[in-house]
């Protein structure tokens, strides 16, 4: 499944050699995966090693359907049981069979951002586990150095805070190291420097986790990195390149511990991603979107005239509305219940103003 962006060269891709699972790709073909939810075991219990989207070959417990496909956005669901290289699930139910299974949506607007929100049934995952891990893919004969620079990434907060990830002679020395799990940072950005015009990104809500860790020079100018994952069919959950004779991945840090939420009986996660030129602009396009959509509404918006059931969500990237007179006044032909997406632009005081109203990708409705 591809998704394509008019005014963009770049591509959002839900490939079967991922195992489905979203990747993006810049205008020379640089893929940006990611390893996604991500569950083991301890001490006895840690038999299988690592149960994950990565390890299930053959796709027997992952697909991928469009769920919404209009000129305003396209929404993607993607399915999956992580699962280990026995092919066994994860924490199956011994008296209903029934095992972790993940829902990851994905909210498509034409700027070319998504929204990621990944969501499990409260108590199938447990403990230890991990959300999220960039994997940067690399085509057979290409090398490290022709896919990243040697600064690998910037990262940052919404407060103006910068730091690098770099190819270093030694992580294990100060000032790069050494590397310790107990020592996160509250960075809520991060860009990867591709070789590529467009370079993706990734961000996520204030309270964010990043563990940062740079990686050694000597593995610059090689393949690097592990085989076993894309497309690649051994049974296991890690097998080190020699060669770049095959599909591999490499990096994956920065690594983030996102901010959880619970809504009934799923718990959830989310973050936004995008291909783009440079990192002017991130803060203020994601202070928008984590800002308290209720206060939006309460205080800085006012309601059309007609519109009934108005409001915003951070998940959706838009706002929700029931609105039969206003689609009579548009002369539309559209269901009661739209989305309508909202362009938006920034103040010197960050506010967020709505400056006009597309419905469902008809463009400019007339409304202030």
């Amino acid at each position: 499944m591809v998704v394509c962006f008019e005014k963009s060269p770049v591509k959002l891709i839900f490939w079967r050699g991922i195992r489905y699972g979203a990747s993006w790709v810049s205008e020379n073909e640089n893929w940006m995966s990611d390893q996604s939810v991500e569950a083991w075991g301890e001490g006895d219990k840690d038999n299988e090693g690592c149960f994950e989207h990565m390890q299930d070959r053959h796709c027997r417990f992952s697909h991928v359907r469009i769920i919404e496909n209009t000129a305003a956005r396209v929404v993607v669901h993607w399915r999956y049981a992580p699962v280990s290289a026995y092919d066994n699930t994860w924490r199956s139910d011994p008296k209903t069979g029934w095992e972790c299974w993940v829902d990851e949506y994905y909210y498509i607007y034409p700027d070319t951002s998504a929204v990621r929100r990944v969501s499990w049934k409260k108590g199938s995952l447990g403990h230890p586990r991990q959300f999220q891990e960039t994997l940067a893919l690399l085509h057979p004969g290409q090398k490290v150095s022709d896919l990243l620079e040697k600064d690998l990434a910037m990262v940052a907060d919404y407060e103006s805070n910068t730091s690098e990830v770099k190819f270093v002679e030694d992580p294990n020395s100060p000032p790069y190291g050494p590397f310790t799990w107990d020592s996160p940072k509250p960075y809520t950005i991060r860009r990867y420097n591709f070789k590529s015009q467009y370079k993706p990104f990734i961000c996520f809500e204030p309270g964010n986790q990043m563990h940062i860790r740079h990686s050694s020079l000597s593995s610059y100018d090689r393949a690097g990195g592990c085989n076993h994952f894309p497309v690649g069919q051994a049974r296991c959950d890690g097998r080190t390149t020699r060669m770049s004779d095959r599909p591999s991945h490499c990096t994956s840090f920065p690594i983030s511990d996102p901010v959880l939420h619970e809504e009934d009986d799923r718990l959830y996660c989310q973050a936004t991603s995008r291909r783009l030129r440079r990192l002017n602009g991130l803060k203020s396009l994601n202070r928008g979107w984590h800002i308290d959509r209720g206060r939006v509404n309460r205080t800085r918006l006012q309601q059309p005239s007609g519109l009934a059931g108005f409001g915003g969500t951070r998940t959706d990237r838009c706002f929700l509305g029931l609105n039969p007179i206003l689609l009579q006044r548009v002369s539309t032909s559209l269901s009661d219940k739209e989305y309508l997406h909202a362009s938006y632009r920034r103040t010197r005081t960050w506010d967020i103003l709505i400056r006009s109203i597309g419905i469902a990708g008809r463009g400019n409705a007339g409304l202030r």
